[in-house]
């Protein structure tokens, strides 16, 4: 009897610490991707006016400023507009479809001074 309460109480523990520690269980979770050292670094690179500058036009742009940005389409850019504001540029990975290849696309865009978009 009691191996079968320890186990019950074991059992018990395991079910409600599952949802604990997000990521965990569901990895595909947004919030549970780690920024891989390659986008950190892409990140820090940017000057502060220019980190600045970007963030102003994720939080801020229209939609026709937001397309001028490298692989983003209306898709994106509604997806971008629907998780305003963005604080710092890795909670981007948050957004969906956003990706650390696009976040860095999106800083060398900035670090080119944001040239205008060629089709």
């Amino acid at each position: 009897m009691r191996h079968l309460l320890c186990l019950f109480l074991l059992a018990g523990f395991t079910v409600s610490g599952m949802g604990a520690e997000p990521g965990r269980a569901g990895v595909s979770e947004p919030e549970a991707r780690r920024p891989s050292a390659r986008i950190q670094v892409a990140v820090k690179s940017l000057t502060p006016s220019q980190r600045t500058r970007l963030l102003d036009l994720i939080n801020h742009g229209s939609e026709e400023a937001l397309l001028t940005l490298p692989r983003v389409g209306e898709t994106r850019a509604a997806a971008l507009k629907k998780a305003r504001p963005i604080l710092d540029l890795l909670d981007l990975l948050k957004v969906p479809g956003i990706g650390e290849q696009t976040v860095i696309d999106f800083v060398n865009h900035a670090r080119a001074r944001f040239p205008a978009r060629t089709t």
